[in-house]
């Protein structure tokens, strides 16, 4: 724990008396003096453990001493790469080196350029299998992507493990939305906000995993809280797959994943 300069003069002047037997130390004396050049001597070392313990922690350091942590891990940091991005990487590097274990397979597949995201699931062909579903950065997901992401499980994966990887079925969405405005807003103001609703709206759709069902209500209450200028608004048409639906939850398959193909916002 560390002491104040207070403390370290008054637990000096203490063991002073107690093993000399000086007991002039008030202020002046050339006993305190002594003392007090030796707390400022040796108060600064204080700074220097703190800064040891601190840096001596993966969730505490930072810069250089985080470097040197992750090379007792063999993990180098990246080019231009952040602290709490290294730090992370850091933290799941034991369980990247155990290989075969879900957070080694689910990085190994996140490291291959053009992937968003990964979903695994356990013994969909048997005991010793597991089906790992990619969703591209970029749609239409490609073959070569697949192979890729395939190749590099294939190197985490323990002996013996039955790999599948695939991709979800995607189905396009188009929605068609109409915007009520107050009398007030002005005709820049309704194509900011229009915008804004294509991005909001958007921003929902990509939140949707495999098998996530598209909620009207949500769909809605994104369009609402875009703007206090929208009054009213009014869900005109959606098409999945080219094919018109009733305004009402989606509920998609298992393997099937909504992505947003085209919106207009009038």
């Amino acid at each position: 724990m560390r002491k104040s300069k207070e403390e370290m003069l008054e637990s000096v002047l203490s063991r002073l008396s107690a093993s000399t037997g000086i007991t002039e130390t008030s202020p002046g004396s050339i006993a305190r003096m002594f003392a007090e050049v030796l707390v400022e001597e040796f108060d600064p070392f204080y700074d220097e453990l703190d800064l040891a313990i601190s840096m001596s922690f993966v969730s505490s350091s930072r810069g250089a001493y985080l470097d040197l942590i992750g090379e007792l891990l063999n993990c180098v940091r990246d080019v231009d790469e952040t602290d709490d991005n290294y730090r992370a990487r850091i933290t799941n590097q034991v369980s990247i080196q155990q290989n075969a274990n879900i957070i080694a397979i689910r990085l190994k597949a996140l490291q291959i350029e053009g992937v968003a995201d990964v979903q695994l699931k356990r013994f969909t062909r048997g005991t010793g299998s597991f089906t790992c579903y990619v969703f591209p950065q970029v749609y239409p997901i490609t073959s070569d992507l697949l192979i890729r992401v395939e190749n590099a499980l294939n190197e985490s994966a323990a002996y013996g493990m039955n790999v599948e990887v695939k991709t979800s079925d995607y189905s396009p969405v188009d929605i068609s939305i109409n915007l009520i405005f107050h009398s007030k807003t002005t005709s820049l103001e309704r194509i900011h906000v229009r915008n804004q609703v294509s991005t909001n709206v958007t921003s929902y759709l990509k939140e949707l995993n495999m098998g996530s069902p598209l909620i009207i209500n949500e769909l809605i209450q994104r369009v609402m809280e875009t703007s206090p200028q929208i009054l009213d608004m009014e869900i005109k048409q959606i098409l999945v797959s080219d094919k018109e639906r009733f305004i009402k939850n989606l509920e998609p398959s298992l393997e099937e994943q909504y992505y947003l193909r085209k919106i207009d916002v009038a």
